[in-house]
C-alpha cells in the first residue's frame, strides 16, 4: 500500500478560508483512503490543536516527521497552495529526502502503478 502525505494550504487570515481549506483537504484525504492508499493528512491536525494543549509548533514537527515516512506527497491544489509557506517547507523537505511530490491524482496513480510493477515485494490489497 502506498503511503501518501496530503499537503496544501490550511492557514489563512480569514477564518472561513481556513474552514474551506480544511474541508478540501479532508475530502481529498477520504477519497485517497477509498482508493486504497494509506494516508497521513495534516488536515486532521486541527483536532489536536483544538482539543488538547498541544503546541502548534509541536504539531508541525509531528506532521513533518510523519511526512518523511510516506512514499510521496499529493498537494491539494484547489486551495491557495502557491502562497502557503507551510507547504513550501513541506515540498523543500520532500525534495531533500527524495520524496516525490504530485499535483494530480492521475500522476499519483501512475506512481502507484510503476511502484507495483517494479517491486515484486509490493502487494496491492
Amino acid at each position: 500500500m502506498i503511503a501518501v502525505y496530503v499537503g496544501g494550504a490550511i492557514s489563512n487570515e480569514e477564518t472561513m478560508h481556513v474552514f474551506k481549506n480544511l474541508n478540501k483537504g479532508l475530502e481529498l484525504t477520504a477519497r485517497l483512503i477509498n482508493l486504497g492508499y494509506a494516508v497521513f493528512s495534516p488536515y486532521s491536525d486541527y483536532t489536536y490543536i483544538m482539543r488538547t494543549d498541544c503546541e502548534i509548533g509541536e504539531v508541525y514537527k509531528y506532521s513533518i516527521e510523519m511526512m518523511k515516512r510516506c512514499d510521496c506527497m499529493l498537494v491539494v491544489t484547489d486551495t491557495n497552495w502557491r502562497k502557503s509557506y507551510g507547504l513550501a517547507e513541506e515540498i523543500r523537505v520532500c525534495d531533500e529526502c527524495g520524496i516525490p511530490v504530485f499535483y494530480t491524482l492521475e500522476d499519483l496513480a501512475k506512481f502507484r502503478r510503476r511502484r507495483i510493477d517494479n517491486d515484486t515485494r509490493f502487494v496491492e490489497v
